[in-house]
């Protein structure tokens, strides 16, 4: 952590991934397991974190929708089942900080 480029990365990692941790602490209520093994408590985990990645999951959506003209509102609603998804080479912003295991 002496130098300006670590200093950095932790700073990065903390917009990443401490929001989800405090998320989950916060919205879910997850200070403390609710069961005792540790097949149970990972189960638990796995399903806080498939909470919080479909939270935003839909929030981005949300966002793609209307962030569009509203022509084309009904490309979004009936896409075309065999077109091929557009490669992006910027990816989207804000990033999406999915919370892992």
């Amino acid at each position: 952590m002496q130098t300006e480029e670590a200093k950095g990365i932790y700073r990065q990692r903390g917009e990443m991934a401490e929001f989800a941790n405090a998320w989950i602490k916060a919205k879910l209520g997850l200070r403390q397991f609710h069961v005792r093994t540790l097949a149970k408590v990972k189960l638990e985990v796995l399903w806080a974190c498939l909470t919080y990645n479909i939270q935003q999951w839909i929030g981005a959506r949300w966002r793609a929708s209307w962030s569009m003209p509203w022509t084309s509102m009904a490309k979004l609603a009936r896409p075309d089942p065999m077109a091929r998804p557009a490669k992006s080479a910027g990816g989207s912003w804000p990033p999406l900080r999915a919370c892992a295991i």
